[in-house]
């Protein structure tokens, strides 16, 4: 038993976890791996099984207090839709990330109350300083396509500069719910930090 954790031995590569009194089946990460690589070895006879799922909810995103310059200090890559990329101003990105955070709360049967006009046009009167993003470029591969299929990126720091009030509360969901595109491979997450 380590760190609250108990690990039993099943088939090679395999395992269970239990924490809690809870048990979930893991597959050892070189196995993952190959099972995910184009040609790669399958996991085994039988695919892992979910023996527990939870859904975590937290109350509350912290939104900085009011200021007047911010970083989006990009901690995976982002990859921008169309008008999104912030090379081109501040207010395709907060439309993409308002369409985001709008479609993740019709998903969860939710709300959000908020003039989407008034934030893009605060978003317009901010200036932004995309000099510190640079292009990334990787490949990851498909089990279903059984290729490599290449991706692209920009990492890097953003600097915001202006009326920031407004966009603040947007901008600090941003950084839980991440922005552009290939969110779901982890894609887009960002720190938000005030600069003095």
């Amino acid at each position: 038993m380590r760190n609250g954790l108990s690990a039993g031995v099943g088939a090679p590569g395999r395992g269970t976890v239990s924490a809690g009194g809870r048990a979930v089946e893991v597959v050892t990460a070189w196995r993952a791996l190959a099972a995910h690589r184009p040609g790669g070895a399958s996991p085994g006879p039988a695919a892992p099984r979910l023996l527990d799922r939870r859904l975590e909810t937290v109350e509350g995103v912290p939104v900085p207090p009011a200021a007047e310059a911010v970083a989006l200090e990009f901690v995976t890559p982002v990859c921008p839709r169309g008008g999104a990329d912030l090379r081109h101003g501040l207010a395709g990105f907060a439309g993409a990330l308002l369409n985001r955070v709008f479609g993740l709360a019709r998903w969860l049967d939710t709300d959000v109350d908020c003039d989407r006009r008034a934030l893009l046009a605060a978003a317009d009167a901010v200036r932004v300083d995309a000099a510190g993003l640079w292009p990334m470029a990787w490949r990851r591969g498909s089990a279903k396509q059984d290729r490599w299929l290449p991706m692209e990126g920009e990492a890097g720091t953003v600097f915001l500069e202006g009326p920031l009030g407004p966009l603040l509360p947007l901008l600090a969901l941003g950084a839980v719910v991440h922005a552009g595109a290939r969110t779901t491979f982890g894609l887009g997450a960002y720190r938000l930090r005030v600069v003095a």
